[in-house]
């Protein structure tokens, strides 16, 4: 229900077998320097889904986000995913209800 709570990225150096988690709990660089409702850069206890609303809420007041995900990119991005899932044998993923009507 909140993944943004105990997230972390796991990474095995192969030689050893030595794991490694790494945790990032802190705005990134690209947040430093940009305004939010905040203040700038936001806040350390914020989730990802709240850097997501900032951006958003900046693209509409007609400023620029610190990033931002155009409608080609998400685009390309499921063409990507649907791509994997053809080459594993998968198969194509079932289209939604909602989309197929549009």
């Amino acid at each position: 229900m909140m993944p943004h709570l105990g997230h972390y990225i796991s990474v095995t150096e192969k030689e050893t077998g030595k794991v490694q988690n790494i945790k990032q709990y802190s705005d990134g660089p690209i947040w430093s320097n940009v305004e939010t409702t905040a203040g700038k850069g936001g806040h350390k206890h914020w989730s990802t889904y709240r850097y997501q609303l900032e951006a958003f809420v900046s693209k509409v007041r007609g400023r620029e986000p610190a990033c931002w995900v155009t409608n080609e990119e998400s685009i390309m991005q499921m063409e990507t995913i649907d791509a994997m899932y053809e080459k594993s044998g998968m198969g194509p993923r079932p289209t939604s209800h909602l989309m197929s009507s549009l």
